[in-house]
């Protein structure tokens, strides 16, 4: 359970919120494997625009060491790029 966590923390920038408390909540509970099977399915999703726009934005804010715009526009390549690579698939 608690590596699963772990993985978790690496996949925030890519999901929402609600999202990342219902795939830990349902980990915490005890449902690691149907936890993973949500993590696997909600990254299998083509993300939406605006959602790139807010997970980039959540990815950079955090930063404190970093400029806030070169951190946001690292994001958004990034995620655009995984959302390119996920079409390529």
């Amino acid at each position: 359970m608690k590596a699963f966590l772990e993985q978790l923390k690496g996949y925030r920038h890519l999901i929402n919120k609600q999202q990342l408390k219902t795939l830990r909540g349902q980990a915490l509970a005890g449902d690691v494997e149907g936890a993973r099977k949500g993590l696997q399915k909600i990254l299998d999703r083509k993300m939406s625009k605006r959602d790139m726009f807010v997970n980039a934005h959540r990815g950079a804010r955090y930063m404190k060491d970093a400029d806030y715009s070169a951190q946001f526009a690292l994001n958004l390549k990034y995620i655009h790029k995984l959302e390119k690579m996920k079409a390529g698939d």
